[in-house]
């Protein structure tokens, strides 16, 4: 089999990275179409039976067909498939498919994320990870302005998917220029921006018979409509404007009937309704562009998908007039044999199928590509700036574990129980913790940050299982050593509710408060103390209230102790000297003994372990509670009888009352002071006593005053060491041992009647001389 096989002067040249003549044309079909892949199938013959096709993989192919008024027309692609088919046609036979390098795109599944970019950006970038694959890549022929996007993601997606999905979301069309060795992804958003035929114009005959074979023209013509729907409604929900309208829509001009059928979508896929507007009539025009379908026939390899042309020639019956669009087209050509080694083959040998639409009918790509969704959640990282990173609407940043790129998500909302005008819950995930995402619609793009879940890394409150009956609020301090807590322990007979401030408790109750609690109430106040009551205020105790200011320790209860005991000895001496009874006797006992000192000193010692107790990061408030009952208990030992109240101050204590004040005692009183008694009275001072009085110095009473009255209804007496004068009933009696009066002058006279009458009363006597 010594054949040359020579491609010179064909209508079709296959040229490979072998050259022109390792691999001849034999046999090329295909289609191609806007806003789809094409797909060549080129049989060639060879006179090497070893061709290396793992070679010729990925590299690109093409075949010229030439034109003698038009110039060359070129079909290129890389070569995805290649197969030996056996024997025939003057030597070995085979396959290649040519496909466009944005299906290598379809090979690479990615998950990305995009941040602030508009639709033509995200495109660009994605692109350029195919640089090598074809040059020059694409062409931006796009007129249109095109929006921001805040957040795009790449889920799980190809490129060429993920691609495709982004123009379809914005109407933007894409297909192929072709060039010797390349071709070139065209994109485009307005028909007029299709490449033209070369040339601008191919014939239509309505006879096959009448045309010359050897020019490019046309015959077998077909049209048809399509209904579609004819009216969009969309609407949406832009949190940060929750009461603006959303609802957009767009009718077509469609008279016929049923022609205004309409299709409803929510979520729209925007956040302004003026976007909303402009994608309302996207979307219509995407549903409207199946309609205007327009099939012909004919042998011109020069046009392919995303060209426009107007036809000359025979009329058409029933077309208007204008450029179309050519959609898709379908080749078909077959070259003559090689055996005689000849250069056979013309024109007659191609031919297509085309769909084409008239130029002003809509051209927008359906909604075709698979929108990924997300079923069920998913856990991310909370990333950012310091220990807590979020907006004004507490949103937060994540970090998918699936993000290769270390990048992070848009700000993402947080769930909380309950959100309303300036009242609701608010939990901001701190950044380290991992969060649950979930995703509104299943969309990728719409993050939702559910909850936050424990890891291997991030500790417990508390260590499990030993708490699982623990339900725990526990907030670490930010950008600080420490904690706020709410616990609550449901042990059955452990059952408690702890609550941890790291620093200050602020509680404002609007009306009223009320608190019962059955058993004991330990507070302990480190500093200061402040009760303000506007109204009144009542106190109530069942048994007995023991009062103290400062001299928290033992030292002062050590030393008032003794006074206290003994205060309580004076009562019970006075009592029995006065014949009081059991009553008061057995009162002054309780009061000798009101303060137990051993289990005083111990109360005050378990202060300070309840003071340092209440840390309960580990223990929920277990030890704090311990403690507490336990001073409860000291209490009880210490004021055992029921009705006392035992007030000890340290160093000073002051009462101011501003109008009036009435202290009643219903058996006894003991005053005891240790040092200095002093009592201003700024008026009237009144003492009155039922039965005795008994008023006792150990050195002496020293009265001072303008006037200074004593009296005795029946007797007055007194009495000293040498001697007693007694005023009675039956006069004045002096008993002494001697009598020494020193006067310079002595009267002795006898009393005037009234002045016997007024001592025979039962007011004090005063002889005063009316005549000095």
């Amino acid at each position: 089999m010594n054949l040359v096989l020579n491609q010179e002067n064909r209508p079709a040249i296959l040229t490979t990275m072998l050259g022109e003549t390792e691999l001849v044309l034999l046999r090329f079909t295909g289609q191609d179409a806007v806003n789809d892949l094409f797909e060549y199938r080129v049989e060639a013959v060879s006179l090497n039976a070893d061709i290396d096709l793992n070679a010729l993989m990925g590299t690109h192919a093409h075949v010229a067909f030439s034109n003698q008024q038009h110039g060359p027309r070129f079909y290129d692609g890389i070569i995805t498939d290649a197969e030996t088919l056996g024997v025939g046609d003057g030597g070995y036979l085979y396959s290649l498919t040519l496909r466009p390098w944005l299906w290598l795109a379809d090979q690479r599944q990615n998950q990305r994320i995009f941040h602030n970019k508009t639709v033509v950006e995200i495109i660009e970038e994605v692109f350029g990870d195919w640089a090598e694959a074809s040059q020059p890549l694409f062409d931006n022929r796009l007129l249109q302005d095109y929006p921001v996007l805040e957040y795009t993601v790449q889920f799980g997606e190809t490129d060429r998917n993920f691609i495709c999905r982004q123009m379809e979301r914005f109407g933007i069309n894409y297909c192929f220029d072709h060039q010797a060795g390349a071709h070139t992804l065209v994109m485009t958003d307005d028909p007029l921006s299709f490449s033209a035929i070369a040339g601008g114009t191919r014939d239509y005959y309505n006879s096959v018979e009448d045309h010359n074979a050897d020019d490019e023209h046309f015959w077998d013509w077909q049209s048809g409509r399509g209904l579609t729907t004819g009216a969009v409604k969309l609407t949406d929900f832009n949190f940060k404007t929750p009461k603006a309208s959303m609802q957009v829509s767009q009718l077509s001009n469609r008279s016929h009937p049923h022609g205004q059928i309409e299709s409803y979508a929510y979520p729209g896929d925007y956040l302004e309704a003026g976007t909303g507007k402009g994608l309302s009539q996207t979307r219509l025009k995407q549903i409207e562009s199946a309609d205007h379908r327009q099939r012909i026939v004919g042998n011109a390899p020069s046009l392919s998908s995303g060209m426009s042309l107007d036809l000359t020639g025979d009329d058409i019956p029933g077309r208007q007039a204008g450029t179309l669009i050519c959609l898709e087209a379908r080749h078909s050509y077959s070259a003559n044999g090689y055996q005689s080694g000849g250069s056979g083959g013309d024109m007659a040998s191609f031919s297509g199928e085309y769909v084409l639409t008239p130029v002003d009918a809509p051209i927008l790509p359906p909604r075709k590509t698979h929108v990924p969704r997300i079923h069920g959640p998913q856990t991310a990282m909370v990333v950012g700036e310091g220990e807590i990173d979020c907006d004004e609407y507490g949103r937060v940043l994540v970090h998918f574990h699936w993000d290769l790129q270390k990048a992070y998500s848009m700000r993402c909302r947080v769930l909380q129980h309950s959100a309303a005008g300036e009242y609701g819950g608010m939990v901001i995930p701190r950044i380290g913790m991992e969060a649950v995402v979930e995703f509104l619609e299943g969309d990728p793009d719409k993050p939702l940050v559910t909850g936050c879940v424990f890891n291997g890394k991030t500790d417990r409150p508390y260590s499990l299982p030993a708490h699982k009956t623990k339900h725990v609020i526990r907030a670490d301090t930010h950008e600080g050593a420490g904690f706020n807590e709410i616990s609550f322990e449901a042990q059955a007979g452990q059952e408690n509710m702890a609550i941890h401030a790291q620093k200050d408790q602020t509680i404002r109750v609007l009306n009223d408060q009320s608190a019962n609690i059955s058993a004991n109430r330990v507070e302990q106040i480190g500093a200061n103390a402040s009760l303000n009551v506007a109204a009144n205020s009542m106190e109530r105790v069942g048994a007995n209230k023991n009062i103290s200011v400062g001299g928290g320790g033992m030292g002062l209860l050590k030393m008032l102790m003794p006074l206290v005991q003994a205060g309580g000895k004076f009562m019970k001496k006075g009592a029995n000297k006065a014949g009081s009874g059991a009553g008061v006797g057995g009162f002054a006992g309780v009061v000798a003994g009101v303060s137990d000192l051993p289990n005083e000193l111990a109360a005050i010692a378990m202060k300070g372990q309840f003071t340092g107790s209440g840390g309960h990061r580990s223990a929920g408030g277990a030890d704090q509670l311990g403690k507490g009952a336990t001073m409860a208990r000291l209490l009880q030992m210490i004021m055992p009888s029921t009705g006392t109240m035992n007030v000890t101050v340290e160093k000073y204590k002051k009462e101011t009352v501003g109008a009036g004040s009435t202290e009643q005692v219903g058996l006894a009183k003991n005053v005891l002071v240790g040092n200095v008694l002093t009592t201003s009275v700024g008026k009237l001072m009144q003492t009155k006593v039922g039965e005795d009085y008994d008023l006792e110095t150990k050195k002496s009473i020293f009265s001072r005053t303008r006037k200074h009255t004593l009296h005795a209804k029946d007797k007055f007496v007194i009495g000293g060491p040498g001697g007693t004068i007694i005023i009675d009933n039956s006069g004045i009696t002096i008993k002494t041992k001697h009598l020494k009066v020193k006067s310079p002058k002595v009267d002795f006279t006898s009393g005037a009647p009234d002045q016997v009458d007024a001592l025979k009363s039962d007011k004090p006597f005063a002889q005063d001389c009316k005549g000095k």
